[in-house]
């Protein structure tokens, strides 16, 4: 695990509601073992990929500027549903250092710390102005301090 101190990477805003484990790892991957070299495709698959296995180019995920992404700002309810860690682990896979959300299932949260992944709570109007912000601005950096957390 990486120890978590300061990051500055590219966010990408999802706005859907809801995203429960099952959207970020659907179910069918969890046989999958973690050092699996295809585990990070398998992270928001069903939003990424059509039935055919080609890339849904309206999943903001799949636009070049976003492919190296390493923080996630959500939703409402972001983390909800079963409790699989391995949600984290293709968070983890795909290069996702932290999650900023208002809200998050309880153990997802927990899931993201034991495995150095920054969840990051902000309030609903900042997450949502963040995620305005970052679709006017595609190639914005965020910096987060997990010593001092400060949003303006």
């Amino acid at each position: 695990m990486k120890p978590f101190k300061l990051h500055e990477g590219l966010a990408f805003p999802l706005d859907a509601i809801n995203v429960d484990t099952d959207q970020i790892l659907p179910a069918r991957f969890l046989q999958k073992r973690r050092l699996d070299p295809y585990y990070d495709t398998y992270l928001f698959h069903d939003l990424r990929y059509d039935k055919n296995g080609c890339e849904n180019t309206d999943f903001l995920l799949n636009n070049p500027i976003y492919k190296n992404a390493t923080i996630i700002v959500g939703n409402a309810n972001f983390g909800g549903g079963s409790s699989r860690e391995a949600a984290v682990f293709a968070l983890d896979a795909s290069g996702i250092r932290s999650v900023i959300a208002p809200n998050f299932g309880d153990i997802f949260f927990n899931n993201c710390l034991k495995n150095g992944i920054l969840p990051v709570v902000l309030p609903k109007t900042k997450a949502d102005q963040l995620r305005i912000l970052l679709h006017n601005n595609p190639e914005k950096l965020i910096i987060i301090n997990a010593l001092l957390a400060h949003v303006d």
